[in-house]
């Protein structure tokens, strides 16, 4: 169940979310990308 169907005052930042995800999701897929090292090992064999 999604937090605002819960918790109506969240329903606004929800809609915000949905019209900007795809940009959001980019940003943070480009900064795990960018800072790989701090979120998994690289092993190489």
């Amino acid at each position: 169940m999604a937090l605002f169907e819960t918790h109506p005052e969240f329903d606004e930042l929800d809609d915000s979310f949905v019209e900007m995800e795809e940009e959001i999701t980019a940003t943070l897929a480009r900064h795990v990308d960018e800072h790989l090292d701090l979120f998994a090992e690289v092993v190489n064999e």
